[in-house]
């Protein structure tokens, strides 16, 4: 009987080789599928929109104050808001590596809430408004230096116990914007708007000295005039003065007009001046405080007759003056998805700032701050995976 071999030893290092080639491949393996997963992860879907998606919520209250030369003695006033823009197309036009013309349709949505509250002897009850409207909005930039920004806010403005008896009103924007240089851009427009307490026909001229990503000053002539500057990576703060206002339907609860029916028109507006703080968290959540001295304001009583011409203002029966008072008013703003990268593209920065200065509604109390412009001072820290692919999805650092 011959002796068997000893295979132990053999099938030891088959099985251990066999072993180590099985590692080897899995590890080869892997290694693939992790390149094609990163690869994948590579392949992002291109923004469509300069202009993201933006859900906006500010409110302001002013403290009660004498409504002057009058027997309606003292009037309190305070407003929220809750606004809603998104673009609904964009389309560029690639003419060369530098010139890209581009048009950007945006549908607004914007609806406000608030009291005013009379205290006298003739009239001492709270009035609750309310205020909604829609609207679209076209901005066009040649690719150089012009930009047109149109916008339609069909709106209504009731007290809430009129019920369905509103009244609808258009107010529109049209403005051509000229960024000279980076520190430097001009407008000219026209606006109808109620935000003086009437319907009124009013010029836009503008001015913007220094860069929209710095410090700089903006004048917006009947519109906002402001100094705006940095205040370290996330906040900045601005000196602003600007009017605020509207027209309603409002029921008559006042006894020395009852000649004038169950329902007249209430139109107000206050001019307010004082210092915003404003902090950008990041790409996605922005917010502002601002504080400061309501002036220069009047309230009026309008009558609800049958002619409604909307090419002349309306003539009130009553107009007072009111004193001066504080305010205090505060914002936040939520941005969505991803846009298209505007790094160093000035024109752009002016279609944004155009975006956030009119803003949805006619209410002059927008988002707050320009959110969508890059910050310059911005520094990427602990650089991670998410850093990175941020960066691949969005070339703009915020």
């Amino acid at each position: 009987m011959g002796i068997m071999p000893n295979i132990n030893p053999i099938a030891k290092k088959v099985s251990k080789a066999g072993k180590t080639t099985f590692l080897l491949f899995l590890l080869v393996l892997s290694t693939q599928f992790s390149n094609a997963a990163s690869q994948d992860s590579l392949k992002v879907k291109e923004p469509k929109h300069y202009i993201r998606p933006c859900l906006y919520f500010n409110s302001i209250a002013l403290a009660e104050r004498k409504v002057v030369a009058s027997n309606l003695d003292n009037v309190k006033f305070h407003q929220s808001n809750i606004g809603f823009y998104f673009p609904m197309l964009t389309k560029t036009w690639h003419k060369n590596d530098t010139i890209l013309p581009s048009f950007q349709l945006l549908g607004t949505l914007n609806v406000l809430g608030g009291a005013v509250k009379f205290t006298s002897p003739i009239d001492n009850s709270n009035h609750r408004i309310k205020k909604g409207s829609v609207g679209l909005r076209g901005i066009y930039a040649n690719g150089q230096r012009n930009t047109w920004f149109v916008n339609v806010s069909p709106f209504v403005a009731q007290e809430n116990a009129l019920g369905t008896s509103a009244r609808t009103r258009l107010a529109t924007v049209v403005v051509f914007n000229r960024t000279v240089s980076p520190k430097f851009s001009y407008r000219i427009g026209y606006s109808k708007s109620f935000i003086f307490g009437n319907n009124y026909h009013l010029p836009i001229i503008g001015f913007r000295f220094g860069r929209l990503d710095a410090t700089y000053v903006n004048i917006q002539l009947l519109r906002n005039i402001s100094v705006n500057f940095p205040i370290g990576n996330k906040c900045s703060g601005s000196v602003f003065s600007k009017p605020i206002g509207g027209i309603y339907m409002f029921k008559n609860t006042n006894s020395s007009f009852s000649n004038q029916g169950k329902v007249i028109q209430f139109g107000r507006y206050d001019i307010l001046s004082g210092f915003q703080l404003n902090y950008r968290a990041g790409r996605n959540f922005s917010m502002f405080a601002s504080s400061g001295i309501s002036s220069a304001g009047k309230i009026s009583f309008i009558g609800n007759t049958g002619s409604r011409n909307n090419l002349r203002p309306e003539s009130p029966f009553k107009t007072y003056r009111t004193a001066p008072t504080l305010f205090v008013n505060i914002g936040i703003s939520l941005y969505f998805g991803k846009s298209k990268s505007i790094n160093n593209n000035y024109q752009m920065y002016d279609a944004l700032d155009m975006n956030n200065s009119y803003d949805p509604g006619d209410n002059n109390m927008g988002p707050g701050s320009n959110n969508g412009i890059p910050n310059p001072n911005q520094t990427i820290k602990n650089l991670q995976y998410r850093d990175v692919q941020d960066l691949i999805q969005d070339t703009d650092l915020y």
